[in-house]
């Protein structure tokens, strides 16, 4: 991938604004894992191209290797409001917020919390997470008919948990019908 990333920016040398250029350099960056040179490179094509969703994506992906989850949020968002039927951007905003709740448990057993009131405090904020995050799955869930079939047993599964952690008792029979209907 070096002399490969050497060969395109001698072809941007020569043609700087060629998107099949600078969507081999992205690619490169991408798969070498340098997310902070990938992310320079996106807002620069981002700047160029503002409604290219796989620009976004990329850096979406980027910020969160990066731990910077709000950043990533907020183009996830944008990928949404250009193509609300993006539904990677969507899973992956729905992921974003499981691996919130998952940050608050660590953090939970990290401090030993044992008081009722923190406890609550904590369950209050992991269940908005789950709130906001099975809005995306249902999103993907029900809209994307090109889902395969795996894929989106393995959703209801994820669902069907949320659910139940939510107390919604309807949504979760709804899910566990689907996964019995649908096992293998």
């Amino acid at each position: 991938t070096t002399k490969a990333l050497d060969i395109v920016t001698k072809g941007k040398a020569l043609n700087e604004t060629d998107k099949g250029l600078i969507n081999m350099e992205l690619d490169i960056y991408l798969k070498q894992g340098k997310s902070k040179e990938l992310i320079t490179k996106l807002d620069k094509a981002i700047a160029e191209d503002p409604g290219n969703t796989i620009y976004y994506f990329a850096r979406a992906i980027s910020y969160e290797g990066l731990k910077e989850m709000a950043k990533a949020e907020a183009d996830y968002d944008k990928i949404l409001e250009i193509d609300p039927t993006y539904y990677d951007a969507a899973y992956n905003k729905g992921v974003l917020y499981l691996n919130k709740v998952a940050a608050l448990v660590d953090e939970m057993n990290e401090k030993n919390v044992y008081k009722p009131s923190e406890i609550a405090k904590y369950e209050s904020q992991i269940n908005a997470l789950y709130e906001k995050g099975i809005v995306q799955f249902e999103n993907v869930f029900q809209n994307n008919a090109d889902m395969p079939e795996n894929d989106k047993f393995e959703l209801a599964q994820t669902m069907k948990k949320i659910y139940a952690q939510l107390q919604r008792m309807d949504k979760y029979k709804a899910m566990k019908d689907y996964i019995d209907a649908n096992g293998k």
